[in-house]
């Protein structure tokens, strides 16, 4: 957004920066990180840790690099897919395989609520094994895949059953 001052299409720049502004704040939130804004000197983003300290994108731990991309690449996507229009406003689809990967169970129990935040009309398919991600959602949110008794054909669990082990 700031570099497309005085572009003839600044709006359409604006809507991307504020939505990417809000979804990365809504789910870094979960870990105590807040963005921080584009360093002038170096055109990088920089955060704000629990602690105070300003770093860099680069600088973040793992877990926290994995949430903003987990809201920085759907903001791209539907901002190219629909032109001059607010991405928070749009609707999509976004599947992410192993969420759980380096987070901890704090904030996968509310990883969830920031994702649907962050993107309000993004159906959103997360893969995990973690029973906290699961027990953090709604029932009719969750589906269970198993392999079936004699190990070959995997059974869908819905509802209580998604939540047993």
């Amino acid at each position: 957004g700031a570099l497309a001052t005085g572009r003839p299409d600044r709006r359409r720049f604006e809507l991307l920066a504020g939505a990417m502004i809000e979804a990365v704040e809504a789910v870094l939130a979960v870990v105590g990180i807040r963005y921080d804004g584009i360093d002038p000197l170096t055109l990088e983003p920089c955060f704000v840790t629990g602690d105070g300290a300003v770093v860099p994108f680069d600088g973040l731990p793992t877990r926290a690099r994995h949430l903003v991309a987990f809201a920085a690449l759907p903001v791209r996507a539907l901002w190219a897919a629909y032109p001059g229009r607010d991405p928070r406003d749009a609707e999509g689809i976004v599947t992410i395989d192993e969420v759980d990967l380096h987070q901890d169970p704090a904030c996968l129990s509310l990883l969830g609520a920031a994702l649907e935040r962050a993107l309000p009309g993004v159906q959103w398919i997360l893969t995990a094994s973690s029973p906290v991600l699961a027990a953090s959602l709604e029932g009719p949110q969750v589906l269970a895949l198993r392999r079936g008794a004699d190990s070959r054909g995997v059974e869908l669990h819905t509802g209580v059953a998604a939540f047993t082990h």
